[in-house]
């Protein structure tokens, strides 16, 4: 179980949101695939505000920790990642280039 934020502690509180929720990760108590607590959730959990939860969520996500699908959750990453680098080589096994290695390429644009 996540505890709770130290106001008084020089480390924010959306840091220390982010380290408890990997510990809990890295704990298992959270699986690759779960989705986790939503962001109205962990904001009422630790009594802080969603934009403190939604700093953490980001970091985690930047991290490949977190999957975020609109409309759907935030989700544990692992599964998804190994299914991703499944269909890549099954890609590589079938359409052999000579010369070439297939790879992916991601793109993101941010305002």
């Amino acid at each position: 179980m996540i505890e709770q934020p130290d106001s008084k502690s020089a480390k924010p509180l959306y840091k220390q949101l982010e380290a408890a929720l990997k510990e809990a990760i890295a704990r298992g108590e959270y699986k690759p695939g779960q989705q986790i607590p939503t962001e109205n959730e962990l904001s009422v959990r630790w009594q802080v505000s969603r934009v403190t939860v939604r700093k953490a969520l980001d970091a985690l996500t930047r991290e490949n920790l977190l999957t975020r699908v609109s409309g759907k959750g935030t989700f544990v990453s692992g599964e998804k990642i190994s299914a991703q680098h499944d269909r890549h080589h099954e890609f590589q096994r079938v359409m052999p280039v000579p010369g070439t290695s297939p790879g992916v390429t991601h793109h993101q644009i941010r305002f």
